[in-house]
């Protein structure tokens, strides 16, 4: 069973994270989604709001896939 954490939390985590990738820098803010899924998939998602047309950088996405592994949303 996975660790819970809030929406604020996860969202926090990601922040922190995308502060060390200045590269990163047209990532705008993170949203912390809870699309319906069946029960052995990870309960939420993250989106990456951008200042410009380009989608987020996958490393944002891989980050994010790597706490839906770890963490459940409360």
């Amino acid at each position: 069973m996975k660790e819970k954490k809030s929406a604020a939390e996860l969202k926090a985590l990601i922040m922190r994270e995308l502060k060390q990738h200045p590269e990163w820098h047209d990532i705008q803010d993170v949203a912390i989604t809870s699309p319906a899924r069946p029960p052995d998939q990870p309960n939420w998602d993250a989106a990456f709001p951008m200042s410009g047309p380009r989608s987020a950088p996958e490393g944002a996405f891989r980050f994010a896939r790597e706490l839906r592994a770890e963490f459940d949303l409360t």
